[in-house]
C-alpha cells in the first residue's frame, strides 16, 4: 500500500481496499472553511439574541422572561444545526485508490450515501480543478472534476472543497496515465516538476 501525504487520521480505508493489488492514492474530507458561514451565523445570532434580552431588560423588565425564554430555544435550535453540519461533515469523506473513487457521506439517523466508480469499468477523459473566492485561495482550498467516459453517458465525479486540490488533481492525471500531466489552472499550467519541487 502507497502512503499518501492527503491520508486523513481516523478515516479506516481497510474497509474500501478490497480488489486485488488495489492501494490507497489518497483520501480526504472537505477543508473546514466549509464550515466557517454557518459557525460566524451562529455567533451572530447568539450575540444579537444577548442584546436583545440586555436591551428588553432594561427597557421593559416585565417582558426579560419571555425574551429570555425565547432566546434560548432559538440558541438551542441553532446549537443543534451546528452540531448536525459539524457530524455530516466529519463523516462525509473521499477515498480513492488505484481501482475505484468512492465518496462516502453519513448522516446520521438520517441517510448513508456511498458513491463509488470502478476505474476498471471506465475511461478517464479529464481531470479540472477550481477554485473560487479569496478565502479559498489563501487556504488553498477548490474542487477537483475527474470526468469519465462510460458507454451510456459521460459522468463527472466531484470533490468538493478539498485541501490542495491542484496536488490531488495531479495525482490522478498521473494514476489515470493522462499525458501530458499538466493541469489548467486559472490561466497557468501546473506541471509534475512544478509540484513536487
Amino acid at each position: 500500500m502507497k502512503n499518501s501525504e492527503y491520508s486523513l487520521d481516523g478515516i479506516s480505508t481497510n474497509k474500501f481496499l478490497t480488489l486485488h493489488d488495489e492501494y490507497l492514492i489518497f483520501s480526504t474530507r472537505q477543508h473546514w472553511t466549509v464550515l466557517l458561514p454557518p459557525i460566524i451565523l451562529n455567533i451572530f445570532l447568539l450575540f444579537g439574541l444577548v442584546l436583545l434580552a440586555s436591551i428588553s431588560s432594561v427597557l421593559t423588565p416585565i417582558y426579560f422572561f419571555p425574551v429570555l425564554l425565547m432566546a434560548l430555544i432559538v440558541m438551542s435550535i441553532s446549537l443543534e444545526i451546528l452540531i448536525k453540519q459539524l457530524v455530516e461533515w466529519f463523516f462525509h469523506f473521499y477515498i480513492i485508490t488505484n481501482r475505484k473513487i468512492i465518496e462516502v457521506a453519513y448522516r446520521p439517523m438520517f441517510s448513508r450515501i456511498v458513491h463509488g466508480v470502478l476505474l476498471d469499468q471506465v475511461r478517464c477523459t479529464e481531470v479540472d480543478v477550481s477554485s473560487k473566492g479569496l478565502i479559498s485561495e489563501i487556504f488553498n482550498v477548490g474542487s477537483v472534476y475527474v470526468t469519465f467516459d462510460r458507454p451510456t453517458q459521460e459522468k463527472i465525479f466531484k470533490l468538493d472543497y478539498i485541501k490542495d486540490p491542484r496536488r490531488a488533481a495531479m495525482d490522478l492525471s498521473d494514476e489515470f496515465g493522462m499525458q501530458p500531466a499538466s493541469v489548467w489552472f486559472g490561466n497557468q499550467a501546473y506541471d509534475t516538476q512544478v509540484l513536487n519541487e
